[in-house]
C-alpha cells in the first residue's frame, strides 16, 4: 500500500541524519507495494529505505523478525536504523535495512540455476518455519515473543471464515461455478490434522520476486512485511496458490530440513484455501478483477474433492 512519499521528502529526511546524508536518493518504482527508496553512495554499502504504511505495533513486529531472522542464520536483509512515527513521512515509520545483492530468481534465464536458487530458498524458508511464535495470524512483539490471541489454528481459520467469507464468495460472473466448488471444499474442510500444529512464523508473500540470487547462487529473501504467525504449511500454501511454478522446487529444499505430516499436501491445501479466500475477499472488496491465477488456484485445491 505505497502513500506516494516524494523523493525530495526521503532526501531531506536522510540530510537530517548524519549516517545517512551523503547517501543519493531513488525511488524503487517496481516490485514493491509499499514506498521504498535506494539509498547509495560509491564508498559505502547500498541500502534501502521503506515508509510502512501499518501501525507501530506491526512495524515493531517487523523490525523484531529481522532480528530473529538474524539469529537463526536466515539470508535476509537486516535493519540499519528505524524510527517509529515520523513526522516527515506524515507519522508513518520507516525502516532502513542492508541490501541483499543480486537479482531476483524471476529473472534468471538458466532452468538449472533457477531451480537450484529456489530449493536452496526452500531451505531457507524451512528454517524461518521453524521460528515458534505465540499464536495464529498478525502478531505483535510482547517481550522477546511475537504473540496472538489465537492459540488454535482452528480459531484462526474460521475468524477468517466468518469475516471473510461473505465477500469473498459474493456471486461474481468471472467465476461461475468455481464459487459452488470453493462453497463446497471449505464446507468440507476437516481441521482436527492441522490444529495439532504448534504456531511458526511464516514469511506471507512467498514469490519469485522476494528470492535472490547473486552469481548464480542463492543470496536471501526479501519483504517481510506480511510476516504473522501460521502453520509450517503457511507458506507452502501461499506459494501454492499463489506462485505454483515454483511450488515443487521450494519444497524439495523444504524438506530436507523440516519433516512434513505424511498427510501434508491435506495441510497445505487447507492453507492455500485461506489464501484463496484472502485474495477473493481483498479483490471484491476493492471491485477488482480476479486473475487467472487465483481461478487456476481454486481449481487445484477442489480437483480432489467428490
Amino acid at each position: 500500500m505505497k502513500k506516494n512519499i516524494q523523493t525530495d521528502t526521503a532526501r531531506d529526511w536522510l540530510a537530517t541524519k548524519p549516517q545517512f546524508r551523503d547517501y543519493s536518493v531513488e525511488k524503487v518504482e517496481t516490485g514493491v507495494a509499499t514506498d521504498v527508496f535506494r539509498l547509495f553512495e560509491a564508498s559505502k554499502p547500498t541500502l534501502y529505505l521503506r515508509i510502512s504504511p501499518w501501525g507501530v505495533d506491526t512495524v515493531s513486529s517487523e523490525i523484531f523478525v529481522y532480528e530473529l531472522l538474524k539469529h537463526n542464520q536466515i539470508l535476509a536483509p537486516e535493519v540499519i536504523y528505524s524510527e517509529l512515527n515520523c513526522l516527515n513521512f506524515e507519522g508513518l515509520s520507516c525502516i532502513i535495512t542492508s541490501e541483499i545483492k543480486g537479482v531476483p530468481v524471476e529473472s534468471i534465464k538458466d532452468k538449472e540455476i533457477h531451480d537450484e536458487v529456489l530449493k536452496s530458498a526452500g531451505k531457507d524458508l524451512a528454517k524461518l518455519n521453524s521460528i515458534e511464535v505465540g499464536g495464529f495470524g498478525f502478531l505483535t512483539k510482547n517481550g522477546e515473543m511475537l504473540s496472538s490471541d489465537l492459540t488454535r489454528y482452528s480459531k484462526y481459520f474460521n475468524a477468517v471464515i466468518t469475516e471473510k467469507v461473505p465477500v469473498a464468495l459474493r456471486p461474481n460472473p468471472e467465476l461461475g461455478d468455481l464459487l459452488v466448488k470453493l462453497k463446497k471444499h471449505i464446507d468440507s474442510i476437516d481441521l482436527s490434522l492441522i490444529d495439532q500444529e504448534k504456531p511458526v512464523l511464516i514469511h506471507g508473500d512467498m514469490s519469485e520476486a522476494h528470492i535472490y540470487a547473486f552469481e548464480q547462487k542463492y543470496s536471501g529473501l526479501i519483504d517481510f512485511g506480511n510476516n504473522r504467525g501460521s502453520t509450517k504449511y503457511g507458506d507452502l500454501g501461499y506459494i501454492y496458490c499463489m506462485n505454483f511454478n515454483m511450488f515443487s522446487n521450494i519444497l524439495a529444499g523444504y524438506q530436507q530440513v523440516m519433516k512434513l505430516h505424511p498427510m501434508y499436501m491435506q495441510l497445505v491445501e487447507i492453507e492455500a484455501t485461506k489464501v484463496v479466500i484472502d485474495k477473493l475477499f481483498w479483490r471484491n472488496n476493492n471491485s477488482l478483477p480476479i486473475p487467472e491465477k487465483i481461478k487456476r488456484a481454486i481449481l487445484r485445491i477442489c480437483e480432489n474433492d467428490r
